[in-house]
C-alpha cells in the first residue's frame, strides 16, 4: 500500500506558510476583539504548530518566531 506524506506533497514548504497565516489572522481578529474568530483562529494555529513541531521538531519553530 502507499503511503502519503501530506508535508512533503500538500505541504512542500512544512506547515510555517499556514502558521504564518494564521498568526496574521489572529492578529486581525484580536485587533477588532471577535473573540469567536481569536477562538477558531487560535484552534488552527494550534493544530498547524502541532503538525509542525511533529514533522520537522521545535527547530523549525523557532525559526517562525525569530
Amino acid at each position: 500500500m502507499k503511503e502519503y506524506s501530506y508535508t512533503s506533497n500538500r505541504y512542500p514548504n512544512g506547515y510555517v506558510p499556514k502558521i504564518e497565516y494564521y498568526q496574521a489572522q489572529l492578529l486581525n481578529a484580536v485587533e477588532v476583539l471577535n473573540i469567536e474568530k481569536i477562538k477558531f483562529y487560535t484552534t488552527k494555529l494550534e493544530y498547524f504548530i502541532n503538525k509542525e513541531k511533529a514533522a520537522n521538531g521545535m527547530s523549525a519553530l523557532y525559526k517562525i518566531i525569530a
